[in-house]
Order: C-alpha cells, then sequence, then structure tokens
C-alpha cells in the first residue's frame, strides 16, 4: 500500500524531492571544489610568508575569505534544503507554505539569484513560486542576505587576523609589524591624492 501511495505522489512532492537530492550532490561537490581552492589559497600565503612577501600574503587573504564566504553559502543553503526534505509530507498537506518551512522556502527562492554555480535552485523557485506564490523579503535568512547581497569587502583588520592565524597554523612566527607600516603609508598617499584632485 505505501509503495502505491509513493507511486502517485503529486508532482510538487516529486519535484521538490528529486530537485533537493540533486542540489544536495551538487552542493558537495562545489563545496570539495571550493575547499580545494581554498588549501591552495592558504599554502600560497605560506610561500609568500616564508619570501618575506607580506604584502601579497595579504592581498591573497582577501581573495581566501572570498572562497569562505561563497562555502558559509553553501553551508546555509544545505541547512535550508535539509528542512525542505523532512517536512515535504507537511508541505504537501497544506496550500499555504508552513510556518516551520517560510524561512527554508523564502531564503531557497531568493538564492537562485545569487548563487549561479547551483543551478538546482532556479527549479526549486519554480516549484515553489507556481505552488506558494512569492514570498517577502523579511522572510529570508538574514545572514544569507548579508553573504550576498549585502556584502562587502574585508577589511584590513579582517585580512590581516586572517594572514596571523594562517601564520599560527603553520608555525610562522610573523610579525604584521612592516606590513601595518606599509598600508598606512598607502592609506595616507592615496588621502593626499584625492586631496589634491579636489584642490583641482
Amino acid at each position: 500500500m505505501k509503495m502505491f501511495l509513493r507511486c502517485f505522489k503529486p508532482k510538487f512532492y516529486k519535484k521538490s524531492k528529486s530537485t533537493t537530492s540533486y542540489m544536495k550532490i551538487r552542493l558537495d561537490t562545489v563545496r570539495r571544489r571550493r575547499i580545494a581552492m581554498v588549501n591552495y589559497l592558504k599554502m600560497d600565503i605560506v610561500n609568500f610568508l616564508n619570501n618575506g612577501h607580506d604584502y601579497n600574503a595579504y592581498t591573497r587573504a582577501e581573495v581566501l575569505l572570498e572562497e569562505l564566504r561563497i562555502i558559509s553559502c553553501y553551508d546555509i543553503i544545505e541547512r535550508f534544503c535539509d528542512c525542505i526534505s523532512e517536512n515535504l509530507s507537511l508541505m504537501l498537506k497544506k496550500r499555504e507554505c508552513p510556518e516551520e518551512c517560510k524561512e527554508a522556502v523564502s531564503s531557497l527562492i531568493y538564492a537562485a539569484a545569487w548563487v549561479p554555480d547551483v543551478p538546482e535552485l532556479k527549479d526549486l523557485r519554480a516549484v515553489f513560486t507556481h505552488r506558494f506564490g512569492n514570498f517577502v523579503d523579511s522572510s529570508v535568512n538574514h545572514e544569507l542576505v548579508e553573504k550576498t547581497e549585502l556584502r562587502t569587502r574585508p577589511s584590513r583588520e579582517l585580512k590581516i587576523q586572517t594572514v596571523k592565524d594562517i601564520a599560527k597554523e603553520f608555525s610562522i612566527d610573523w610579525d604584521p609589524t612592516a606590513l601595518n607600516l606599509l598600508l598606512l603609508r598607502q592609506t595616507s598617499a592615496l588621502q593626499v591624492q584625492n586631496m589634491y584632485f579636489k584642490l583641482d
């Protein structure tokens, strides 16, 4: 009897289940690729530090932080993907999106526009909007919005701290004083340049 009912699950259930399953596979693949890049960038920073190229290590830290940002987006998406999988039967019973799934559904709809390397998100967006309509932005997970639409370039302090952490991880005795002085001189030179442009 259960097998009979499973064969006749509505299209919404089948499409949601298959898409979330494929998405989990995709997330695993793209995450592993990004993690490999993180490891490569870390070794780049280590080599720069060992050869006294502090500024190169500093600029590389920004690329590393971008990769980590994307990985954290994958983690959020996977969490909501699991939420959908666990609550599909409940979603099937209701014409309106259940409260338990509202954040997950709206966040996955939102993510479709911001995470292009997970194309299954667009398929899921089509399924959800067809059944439940569009959701207001207030339902979207705030952390996901901050990591996509509202993201800003990492601060100087964060990049230096990232280099410090990597130096510590690989037992490199690194003093950021010289780098801080270089960055301070760059900032001062830029301020002077901007002042001259304003005078012109």
